[in-house]
């Protein structure tokens, strides 16, 4: 058997799709921790002795942005190593949920370095010109958030991604503790329906790319009946 076949990947089994690990279907039995517990090994023991008494075999676990590379272009992966390290004395596997510039539509899990500097990782105007707002739609929750538009962080958070996901095939190549990784975890905005700063806006007025649009008529079968219904009485151009 070729190394590909063995690696973590979505093969093929009588036409479904199949999370395929060491050459064989993993049925991924797992459950998720709260949004920081991982960034505590020592608070994960109890986490991955609990895990086993409920017969998991797996474990979604967190991994931030802030904890990976809290100075620019210095990475510290000593708490992923030490979490796979932990899974394998389990007989565990991990899936790794990447919280980057956002979680649940917000910034927190960014590093302080990205969150301090508005100029250069510019945030998302859900009222215009305003980058920050009490959210009347979620209980007047102060709310500040990265957009999406900014070249700089997307290329910041696609870099350090990238580190980890190079250290991960590192250390892991062999044991394939790690099965799956989420790249982002819970894009979005709270409060609008998009950004409404003076670029978005520039965007929102341009034509809809027309590769797309005739790509979702042609599958329109394949979406919710209120994509189907929007899309049916909707327009074949436009903004």
């Amino acid at each position: 058997m070729m190394e590909d076949d063995l690696r973590p990947h979505i093969g093929q089994i009588n036409d479904h799709p199949v999370l395929m690990v060491d050459g064989k279907p993993f049925i991924m039995l797992a459950g998720e921790v709260h949004n920081s517990s991982s960034s505590s090994l020592t608070y994960m023991e109890q986490v991955w002795e609990k895990a086993d008494a409920l017969g998991m075999s797996c474990l979604l676990l967190p991994v931030t942005w802030e904890l990976t590379e809290p100075e620019e272009g210095k990475f510290d992966f000593s708490l992923v190593r030490g979490l796979i390290e932990q899974a394998r004395r389990y007989g565990k596997k991990i899936s790794f949920l990447w919280f980057g510039a956002w979680k649940n539509a917000q910034c927190y899990y960014a590093p302080e370095w990205v969150k301090a500097d508005p100029a250069r990782f510019y945030r998302a105007q859900v009222v215009k010109g305003k980058n920050f707002i009490y959210n009347a739609d979620f209980y007047d929750m102060p709310y500040s958030s990265l957009s999406y538009l900014c070249e700089e962080t997307c290329r910041a958070d696609a870099r350090a991604f990238g580190r980890l996901m190079a250290y991960i095939r590192e250390i892991d190549s062999e044991a394939h503790t790690v099965v799956s990784v989420q790249i982002e975890n819970e894009t979005g905005l709270m409060g609008a329906a998009r950004e409404h700063s003076d670029e978005a806006d520039a965007l929102f007025a341009v034509p809809v790319p027309q590769d797309f649009v005739d790509y979702m008529h042609r599958h329109c079968e394949e979406v919710m009946d209120v994509v189907r219904d929007a899309l049916e009485k909707g327009k074949a151009s436009g903004t």
